[in-house]
């Protein structure tokens, strides 16, 4: 649909619309210096500037302009694929079919340099906040306890007298 923050679709492709385009280099650079997502948000709320469609910002939609690399002035052509005619069901491709990257496919609202720096920080951060053992809800019986009636698993719930399988 051609609808991305910073550019306009025309007849001779995208086309850099300069206030969101500002916008979109604000985000790369206040996040390179340091800032969070919700203070990135914080602060295009408090400027009083929109997302595309006049949304106001949340951290997922700072995520998302971050880690898109059309920014750059390329194209990743055939992320998602119809599973078939008949039910229309879009796919992520994860190397069913081919990917084609374009370089150079329209101009560029950050360079490419500074793209790749935010993601190496994403990741940096990613690994820093990382919590490799952390308690994911299991228990010593958990898919352990089978209902002979149905085969379903019990489930752990506390109650006031204390925990129960369900």
């Amino acid at each position: 649909s051609g609808t991305i923050l910073g550019y306009r679709y025309g007849t001779d492709g995208y086309m850099i619309e300069p206030t969101e385009a500002e916008t979109v280099r604000l985000i790369f650079e206040s996040y390179l210096q340091g800032m969070g997502l919700v203070s990135i948000a914080k602060l295009l709320n408090a400027q009083s500037r929109t997302s595309r469609y006049g949304r106001p910002w949340g951290k997922s939609s700072i995520m998302r302009v971050l880690q898109n690399s059309t920014y750059t002035g390329n194209l990743l052509l055939q992320k998602t694929y119809s599973e078939n005619h008949l039910t229309k069901r879009r796919r992520q491709n994860n190397g069913e079919l081919p990917m084609y990257h374009i370089k150079d496919a329209h101009e560029a609202i950050i360079p490419l340099e500074q793209f790749n720096a935010v993601q190496e920080e994403i990741q940096r951060r990613a690994e820093k906040h990382y919590v490799p053992h952390r308690n994911k809800g299991k228990y010593p019986f958990s898919g352990l306890l089978v209902c002979a009636g149905c085969g379903k698993h019990y489930r752990r719930k506390n109650t006031a007298s204390g925990p129960v399988w369900i």
